[in-house]
């Protein structure tokens, strides 16, 4: 497969947040970015905030209130459900999960939204929580003046592990929640 659009962020994480090698995918495009926030809040036994952004712990939440700023991305992934197996389908074409991509350019953005299935490595509610996805689809839902989607409809794929810090999860929540309202 040819890609027209190509831009690629190297993977790379601070030690205060888990890993990823997620990536954003399409026909015209590939979003993977460089991973410095990844946190997670846990809600109860099926459910958890996945919060993955390229914006360093410190620094994320101030970008999500200013106007303008630095070009990134934040993906949230909430998981409704946690799948166990002889009780609910634990198959990569069933949805147990709901999923945003912000991408941010400098006084644009564009949200991205979709769903799919996360599969856990770990218990929702330890100290980290780790979990694959594939081929969970998204697409643009909304945008700003002056935002180009280079993407299009695309498909989520990659692994995760997010530290649970409810504290700057909920930060980054209530932040998105503003930005988006703006």
């Amino acid at each position: 497969m040819r890609l027209s659009i190509f831009f690629v962020m190297l993977l790379a994480l601070t030690g205060c947040s888990g890993s990823a090698t997620l990536s954003i995918r399409s026909d015209t495009a590939i979003i993977q970015p460089t991973v410095r926030t990844a946190v997670y809040r846990f809600v109860d036994q099926n459910t958890a905030d996945v919060y993955l952004s390229d914006f360093p712990p410190n620094t994320i939440v101030d970008r999500l209130t200013a106007i303008e700023g630095e070009p990134g991305t934040i993906v949230h992934i909430h998981v409704f459900l946690a799948p166990q197996a002889g009780k609910t389908p634990i198959d990569f074409t069933a949805s147990n999960a709901a999923l945003k991509c912000i991408v941010l350019s400098g006084r644009s953005m564009g949200v991205y939204g979709g769903g799919g299935f996360v599969l856990p490595a770990s218990t929702l509610g330890d100290i980290s929580f780790g979990a694959r996805v594939r081929e969970a689809t998204v697409r643009l839902v909304s945008s700003r003046e002056g935002f180009a989607d280079r993407l299009g409809n695309g498909w989520v794929e990659g692994n995760i592990e997010a530290r649970r810090d409810d504290e700057l999860a909920g930060e980054i929540s209530s932040g998105l929640t503003r930005l988006l309202l703006r």
